[in-house]
């Protein structure tokens, strides 16, 4: 009994709640026996029980000590699997890592091509907006430059239109001077002479369109107003015979 009194104190002393609520489970029906019938039990009954007892306690502390080794060996499982994940997770998150860096580096060097692209855009679009400018200022100066020939063109016209009368009055003069002074040869000259008409030039008009308009020809058309080619202008005034 004494035995038993000093391994539940050592037990109390360890603070193992698990060993020890084994243990009272076992023996504790043992003591009570053994404490109600200790006078009558002879002492090798006695010895024997307690050799039993013991044998049990053994046999609960061996299977406890197997019990908490293949705990040791889970939790060491348990940290083993914990470690790999950690290395995992730390591999993982390194190459997280590693590829936003990458993919920042490549979104750097996308960048800067575009940067570059629409640099190059923008000096070809300055360029040609310079030559548009250049091509619209050369337009001005070219309508300009045909104004100023249009004009110019209109001022010719005039003046041989001009010239033209003046001619026509300097052959009327010339026919009045000379029947002025030749009546009689101014008489017959003035019968003999064929009808003589004034044509003003129009848009489009040719010698050959203006003869067979009037039924002559281009030579009696140019001999009779002292041309000496076939090019004629509008408002110019022709002597159709």
């Amino acid at each position: 009994m004494m035995f038993i009194e000093i391994f539940f104190s050592r037990l109390r002393l360890r603070k193992q709640p698990g060993v020890i609520k084994t243990i009272i489970f076992l023996i504790l029906p043992l003591k009570l026996c053994c404490l109600g019938n200790i006078e009558a039990a002879p002492t090798r009954y006695y010895n024997d029980q307690t050799a039993v007892v013991l044998r049990e306690m053994r046999a609960n502390l061996d299977d406890l000590r197997h019990e908490v080794n293949n705990h040791e060996i889970e939790i060491k499982t348990y940290d083993e699997k914990v470690r790999t994940l950690e290395t995992i997770i730390d591999s993982m998150r390194q190459q997280w890592i590693e590829a936003g860096h990458a993919q920042t580096e490549a979104w750097k060097d996308s960048s800067k091509s575009l940067e570059m692209k629409f640099n190059s855009l923008e000096l070809l679009t300055q360029g040609i907006i310079s030559d548009v400018k250049q091509f619209k200022t050369y337009t001005n100066e070219i309508a300009t430059t045909l104004s100023q020939y249009k004009q110019k063109l209109t001022e010719f016209e005039k003046i041989i239109e001009f010239q033209n009368q003046n001619i026509d009055s300097l052959h009327q003069a010339i026919k009045s001077v000379a029947e002025a002074l030749n009546p009689t040869s101014g008489l017959s000259e003035k019968a003999e002479l064929p009808s003589v008409r004034i044509y003003k030039v129009v848009p489009g008009d040719t010698l050959e369109k203006i003869a067979r308009k009037h039924q002559t020809t281009i030579q009696a058309i140019k001999e009779l107003n002292g041309l000496s080619h076939d090019k004629i202008v509008v408002g110019q005034n022709l002597r159709i015979p």
